[in-house]
């Protein structure tokens, strides 16, 4: 199980310890994630869906929220990918805040994304009729 965003994992630290120790903060998206977040948009163009993605960095975690949609009346799809304090990822779904998976690296949380984000989700029916 993965830590709640904002709580910071156990560290301590000596008093003794030498001042040109750096902490690397593992929260940030690495270059190589967020050409593979901005890829998203090529592949949706060519499936005739608007994509838009935003990006917010908080303390001790870094987060993408990516929409999807088409130019029907069905909802546009809406996700969030995070990467928090310890370098694992995240994705939420952002409209109920449930996760839908997590992994130490991004490519199975891009190939967990729903269907709904590449594709619309059919119509109801027009038939209203009854069954017998």
């Amino acid at each position: 199980m993965l830590p709640p965003i904002g709580k910071p994992p156990c560290r301590s630290f000596d008093a003794d310890m030498p001042d040109n120790v750096v902490i690397l903060d593992l929260a940030r998206f690495t270059d190589r994630d967020i050409a593979r977040i901005a890829a998203l948009a090529g592949k949706l163009k060519l499936m005739h869906r608007w994509y838009r993605c935003e990006r917010s960095t908080l303390p001790g975690a870094d987060r993408f929220v990516v929409f999807s949609g088409d130019r029907s009346q069905t909802p546009y799809a809406c996700y969030r990918i995070e990467r928090i304090e310890d370098g694992a990822y995240r994705l939420v779904d952002h409209r109920s805040g449930e996760m839908l998976a997590a992994s130490r690296s991004i490519g199975p949380i891009l190939d967990a994304l729903p269907a709904d984000f590449y594709h619309a989700a059919p119509a109801p029916s027009a038939d209203r009729r009854p069954k017998p």
